[in-house]
């Protein structure tokens, strides 16, 4: 997987139209039929492109652009979070903040730490580790 600096540039260099990457960018037209028949180069030619192949959509790219950029900003709040105000449960409390979780007492060796969600807290007190 590419790195987002270099998915970035991959949307940064495509040029007007264009709608598939494989290392060179693509336009794809249906035809009259809704094949994938009309797949053309960005010179407008008409290439034998098996849809098989490995073509990433430009539209998907963009999508985990997106998707990466807010995994980051989850990321650099829980970081930086205090855990300034929390709502009790039943056997742990969970932070109004970053939304991570903090076990009580009764959770063995993963008792009074934090996490990311309840089903890695709960890994954690079977395993005694996180998983990777």
């Amino acid at each position: 997987m590419e790195t987002l600096e270099e998915l970035k540039s991959i949307i940064a260099g495509a040029p007007e139209g264009a709608t598939l990457y494989d290392g060179e960018y693509f336009k794809f037209e249906n035809d009259e039929y809704h094949r994938w028949s009309m797949v053309f180069d960005i010179q407008g030619w008409n290439i034998d492109l098996d849809p098989s192949c490995e073509v990433r959509s430009l539209s998907d790219i963009g999508l985990i652009i997106e998707l990466m950029e807010q995994l980051n900003k989850i990321e650099s709040v829980k970081e930086e979070c205090a855990h300034p105000s929390t709502t009790a449960s039943y056997t742990h409390v969970t932070c109004d903040s970053c939304c991570m979780i903090r076990t009580d007492g009764g959770w063995g060796c993963a008792s009074r730490k934090w996490f990311d969600n309840i089903e890695s807290a709960k890994f954690y007190e079977k395993n005694g580790f996180l998983p990777k």
